[in-house]
Order: structure tokens, then C-alpha cells, then sequence
């Protein structure tokens, strides 16, 4: 790996640990080298014209949970707590969830995908160790 990939590697790390501080309002620790994708969703919106990847990562909470930093945006969505406690408490969540909207229907099946997956790994990791 030569010293810009490195740093690269370096810049996501924090970038991720800083957002998921601002969202969870607690640290994270990645599960994985941010290099490597836990998974990758490509969404085509016709609706909007729009093509959206979401990359994915597996990371576990460090330490005790605060109050959010949110952004103007998240904060008139009602977007100021988390939610689910547990994986499996947000794949109910997701689930049992009914948006109206055409975004919410992607974003839905979008995050029910990315949570199963994730708990997959997870249980397929602590098979191993």
C-alpha cells in the first residue's frame, strides 16, 4: 500500500467515526478495513432520474450513547433518536414500517437488506471466533 492509499484509508476511518459520533452521539469501532465494502447497494430511482451506491460498513458501538449533533434536514424529518437498541429490533422496525412516499419505499428496502446482511456477517463472524 503506498502512502496515499494509506492516508486515504486513514481519512475514511475517521470520517465514518466522526459521522456515526454526530448520529449515535457515541464512538465506533469499525469491524472491517474501510477499504473493503461489508456490502454495496446500487439503487436506480427512475422517478428522480437518480442512480444512488450506498456503501456499508460493519461497526460496533464504544462507550455510552449521547444526545445527536443532527443537521437542520434530519431534524425536520423528526429524525432525533435512535430507535432500535439491537439488530434485530431494527429490522422489526424497518419491517413493520409503512412509508408513503416513493423515497421511503427505497430507503425501506434498502435498510431491511443492509441490516440482514449485517446480522449474517455478525453471526456468521461469532461463529467463527
Amino acid at each position: 500500500m503506498d502512502d496515499l492509499e494509506e492516508d486515504q484509508l486513514i481519512y475514511a476511518d475517521s470520517l465514518y467515526k466522526r459521522k456515526a459520533g454526530e448520529n449515535l452521539a457515541a464512538g465506533i469501532l469499525l469491524l472491517n478495513d474501510p477499504s473493503v465494502f461489508s456490502g454495496e447497494i446500487i439503487e436506480y430511482r427512475d422517478q428522480f432520474e437518480l442512480i444512488q451506491t450506498s456503501h456499508c460498513y460493519l461497526a460496533r458501538q464504544t462507550g455510552e450513547q449521547g444526545a445527536a449533533s443532527l443537521e437542520q434536514g434530519e431534524v425536520k424529518q423528526d429524525l432525533h433518536e435512535v430507535r432500535a437498541s439491537s439488530i434485530d429490533e431494527a429490522i422489526g422496525l424497518l419491517e413493520n414500517d409503512e412509508p408513503d412516499n416513493y423515497e421511503g419505499r427505497f430507503i425501506k428496502i434498502r435498510d431491511t437488506a443492509l441490516m440482514k446482511k449485517a446480522k449474517e456477517l455478525i453471526e456468521k463472524d461469532s461463529q467463527v471466533n
